[in-house]
């Protein structure tokens, strides 16, 4: 078979993307749909939170609303590093890929559970 001649090298700079480019297009690459999916999560967390304050403030009577208010937030501050640490004990187990659908499934009952009261559905 006859050698052909090699093909002629371009130049340096057309073999690169300039680094300003990369510079200003790389970071921001994936930065619309995180944006997008924190904007709906801020919003979701937002009104759960302003839900999740004000519902139990309208049903407890003002002389016993301090306290239970009280016990509410402590109740959330201390279930939350204790959900964290039985996760974290139990991701190794069955791995991420079990733990997220079963997690889901108990969040769906729980939903289904409270929606299952006639005072929760009239919030």
């Amino acid at each position: 078979m006859p050698r052909t001649a090699a093909a002629p090298r371009p130049p340096w700079r057309g073999r690169q993307v300039p680094l300003p480019i990369v510079l200003r297009v790389g970071p921001f690459r994936y930065l619309a749909g995180g944006l997008a999916g924190a904007a709906v999560a801020a919003v979701r967390f937002g009104v759960g939170n302003v839900v999740t304050i004000t519902a139990p403030q309208h049903r407890i009577p003002r002389a016993r609303l301090g306290r239970t208010m009280s016990a509410l937030m402590l109740a959330s501050v201390v279930v939350f590093p204790l959900g964290v640490g039985l996760a974290s004990a139990l991701v190794p187990v069955p791995g991420p890929q079990l733990l997220f659908p079963v997690g889901a499934a108990v969040t769906a009952a729980a939903i289904l559970g409270a929606l299952s009261q006639a005072e929760i559905r009239e919030l």
